[in-house]
């Protein structure tokens, strides 16, 4: 006598999902998260992503319902912020209620961002981070009072603790003197690195600053000039600013220029570092986002 065919599965278990180890640190506060895991019968019918910042509490990031299927994997951007620290683990429950308990421990952990380390002596640097520090003393620890930025507008040198000497800006350029080698105290933002950055220019010489973690080649037709209401290319901003930069090495100043322009010159301004730049007439400069900046944000 033939009968119906039952099939009966048990599944007694809980899932099994792994956030897989992060470097110890990564160079910006964007950075793949990498996720795997496994049901030994149902399957997985739901998994967590969970995070913690600084030490803080864990809090939910990410659901994800992958449908009928024992093995789960999957990679996903985090945007943290600079100087942060994360932490992070994963939890599933299966079709038939078996749910992963919270771990005690995180699965991996990072810092979001690589800091530099300002050799001692007279250095120009700059901020490429919007800091939620608002005193470069605090942030950069120079010696005493010897911090300083210079005013085109009135062509004199204002020092700390006065103001705008006293207030750290992305794109604006400090000297700064250190008695021995300092790693900045920076946590905080980046600026907009999907566009341009856009630096105000006013008659003289200006004070600038790299406003990216990348150093930033020189490239006369890359950067631009904008001054009443039209936009040109460095290279043909003849009379309004100068194709030109001026960078301190800690004994001496380099030229910064366009290397296919002129071979052998020092064709980059680097990260965290200051600049010197002429203008003829108050405008604004346009400086492109670095190829490796963009291979970074890709």
């Amino acid at each position: 006598m033939d009968t119906n065919e039952y099939v009966l599965t048990l599944d007694k278990q809980p899932p099994s999902v792994q956030v897989a180890a992060l470097p110890s640190e990564h160079p910006l506060p964007s950075f793949p998260v990498q996720w795997k895991g496994s049901d030994d019968a149902s399957g997985i019918e739901r998994a967590e992503i969970w995070f913690s910042e600084n030490g803080g509490p864990f809090q939910l990031w990410e659901i994800l319902e992958p449908g009928e299927t024992r093995q789960i994997q999957g990679r996903v951007t985090f945007k943290g912020r600079f100087g942060h620290e994360y932490r992070f683990y994963a939890i599933a429950r299966d079709k038939v209620g078996n749910q992963q308990p919270h771990p005690d421990q995180p699965q991996a952990t990072t810092r979001a961002g690589t800091l530099p380390s300002i050799s001692a002596g007279l250095k120009m640097v700059t901020l490429p981070v919007i800091s939620e520090i608002a005193d470069p003393k605090q942030v950069f620890a120079f010696d005493e009072d010897k911090w300083a930025w210079y005013d085109p507008t009135t062509k004199q040198y204002v020092r700390y603790p006065n103001a705008p000497a006293v207030t750290l800006q992305v794109g604006k350029g400090f000297w700064g003197r250190f008695s021995q080698a300092v790693t900045p105290n920076v946590k905080g933002d980046l600026p907009d690195d999907s566009q341009p950055f856009a630096i105000a220019l006013k008659q003289g010489w200006n004070q600038i600053g790299n406003p990216w973690l990348a150093d930033l080649p020189w490239d006369v037709n890359a950067i631009q000039v904008r001054v009443n209401g039209q936009t040109k290319a460095l290279k043909d901003a003849e009379g309004i600013v100068e194709p030109y930069a001026w960078r301190w090495d800690g004994s001496d100043y380099r030229l910064v220029y366009d290397a296919a322009l002129l071979p052998g010159v020092e064709n980059k301004l680097l990260a965290w570092e200051g600049g010197w730049i002429y203008a003829h007439q108050d405008g604004t400069l346009i400086l492109p986002i670095p190829s490796r900046m963009a291979t970074w944000v890709g």
